[in-house]
């Protein structure tokens, strides 16, 4: 009793060793993320192309509202409901010609002035659907030899009860240059984006195929894909080259961002639904219903009472931080036994969790997404993850896929004589009765093998046994065309795959020969033998292959007691 317990109490001491090796590696893997996170913040600022150098990125500027200067670093955010206005000296940009100047705004009508004179300007219509206008990138090319001296950027929100408004980075330099380079800096999330997205759409057009087919699809990859694929369609609405190529459909813009920002938690929920602890599903099911609920009254409030989308961000951040936990909390409470993924799950997830409430803190501080460092980070883990999954699935599946072929070869094979045996010989009959071919049915038994195992004893029959059998398979190993079974003790079965003018008494002869010459057993005379009986099945007669075993019996009987005959 002392020993069990003593077992029992290294073994409970091994589990808490191995729970606590795995949430080090949990610990050791979210400071890795946060490091990686903040270094490819860190660098991708820093990063410079060669055209980077024929323009300027204006980020260190003083921002006026409210009759205050306030110093920033663009891009950032101010709160303010009153216009603010940024003012530069051009003496530092008119030495090249074709100068433009480059910036996205969000929620204002945005003004440019030179020496206090207006030159540029751009007003939300008074008929837009969305009175905000949402974001804009504008271009605004300065006269050839200019002699201005400043130029000033004024914003008048259109929101007042925003709590805080975005001012972006503003480029000035010569147009194609700044959107060349920024062409090379999105490229790779562009590509990435479009390829997910493309991914997406294959992958649902082939599940409606499969299921059509088969009444089967495999959803849990569709949803992953979805999930991809929202994030790939909202990083699309955060670069540079997308907001200037749709920079006149800016509410397309406005729609696409808040719908897939609002729709990103579904998959993710839809990933796991059903597929967890079972006391969990009805929370599920109750969130993968409200979260289309809320983008329909988001659009409600929005059309009938002007109220902004980016109004309700906070709390749509708070859903998808919630939800992202809510999957964290179901992964971590499931029972390992019974849901043996809930670990790749978890480490799935937990990056994603801390690396969205990173995003949404730094958002909270200072009002800008750092989506697009960000995305590649949970995709990279979220792919990298499921790469892993699915090389484990497939070594699994391999290695399930050995272990049936084993299992089969040790059901279908006889252990004394390594020829197929009863059950590979059924099956060969429920086969071939569905596909039936034109070919030699032959029945062999052993003549003496009683008399060796009464005189010998059974080593020595199954010795004979085996020995006829190694000359069986001696004969037939290269040609496929046979097919031979041991169907119980001295009876075997052949099926030849030939023409009828096959010779097969020419063709049993060496076996015959072989198998009477054979040593057995000490002081045993030579001359064993065998009866056999064939005949040949034309599947043209569309007659079952039982009435041509039957036959080929009767002929192996008919021999049989003709060498009884003759022995006596």
């Amino acid at each position: 009793m002392y020993t069990c317990y003593k077992l029992f109490d290294k073994s409970g001491k091994m589990d808490k060793f191995k729970n606590l090796s795995k949430s080090i590696k949990i610990i050791l893997l979210t400071l890795i993320i946060v490091l990686v996170t903040f270094l490819v913040v860190f660098f991708s600022e820093r990063i410079t192309s060669p055209l980077e150098e024929q323009y300027s990125k204006i980020t260190d500027v003083t921002i006026t509202y409210n009759d205050i200067e306030v110093e920033k670093s663009l891009p950032t955010s101010i709160k303010t409901n009153s216009p603010y206005s940024i003012e530069l000296d051009l003496k530092y940009y008119t030495e090249q010609s074709d100068i433009s100047f480059m910036t996205a705004t969000h929620y204002v009508n945005f003004y440019v002035y030179l020496d206090n004179k207006l030159y540029y300007s751009y007003n939300i219509p008074e008929n837009s659907i969305v009175k905000s206008g949402g974001s804009t990138m504008h271009d605004i090319n300065l006269p050839i030899n200019t002699a201005a001296r400043k130029i000033k950027f004024e914003y008048i929100p259109t929101v007042k009860n925003l709590p805080t408004f975005n001012v972006d980075t503003i480029y000035v330099g010569q147009k194609s240059n700044i959107i060349l380079d920024q062409l090379i800096h999105d490229l790779p999330s562009l590509l990435f984006s479009i390829a997910i997205i493309f991914i997406f759409i294959v992958l649902l057009i082939t599940t409606a195929v499969q299921y059509k087919l088969s009444k089967k699809s495999n959803d849990k990859f569709i949803f992953i894909t979805m999930l991809g694929a929202l994030i790939g369609v909202y990083l699309l609405t955060q670069l540079f080259t997308v907001q200037y190529i749709m920079r006149t459909y800016p509410l397309r813009i406005y729609f696409i961002e808040f719908s897939t920002l609002t729709l990103l938690p579904f998959p993710a929920l839809m990933i796991f639904k059903n597929r967890l602890d079972k006391r969990f599903d009805k929370i599920y099911t109750f969130l993968v219903y409200f979260i289309p609920f809320y983008l329909l009254f988001q659009y409600t409030i929005l059309f009938f009472f002007d109220i902004e989308m980016k109004l309700l961000l906070p709390f749509t951040q708070f859903m998808i931080i919630a939800s992202v936990s809510f999957i964290v909390y179901t992964i971590i409470n499931s029972d390992k036994e019974k849901y043996p993924e809930r670990d790749t799950l978890l480490l799935t997830f937990i990056p994603i969790f801390i690396v969205t409430i990173i995003i949404m803190i730094f958002y909270l501080i200072k009002g800008i997404f750092l989506f697009k460092e960000f995305f590649i980070i949970i995709i990279c883990i979220f792919i990298g993850v499921q790469i892993k999954t699915l090389i484990n699935n497939y070594i699994n599946f391999q290695n399930e896929k050995l272990k049936n072929i084993i299992y089969k070869e040790i059901a279908y094979t006889d252990s004394l004589t390594k020829l197929q045996n009863r059950t590979a010989y059924n099956e060969f009959l429920k086969k071939f009765n569905k596909n039936k071919q034109s070919g030699f049915v032959i029945s062999i038994d052993l003549d003496g093998l009683k008399k060796m195992n009464d005189n010998y004893g059974h080593q020595f029959g199954d010795a004979m046994i085996k020995i006829f059998s190694d000359y069986l398979k001696l004969i037939t190993a290269d040609d496929t065309d046979f097919q031979a079974f041991r169907i119980g003790g001295d009876e075997f079965f052949i099926f030849a795959k030939k023409e009828k003018s096959f010779d097969i008494e020419n063709w049993l002869q060496p076996l015959r020969q072989n198998f009477r010459h054979a040593n057995i057993a000490p002081d045993y005379n030579t001359g064993q033998s065998f009866s056999a009986g064939y005949f040949y099945y034309n599947c043209q007669n569309n007659e079952d292959i039982s009435n041509a075993i039957h036959l080929a019996d009767q002929k192996m009987y008919a021999e049989k007691f003709n060498n009884k005959k003759g022995r006596i």
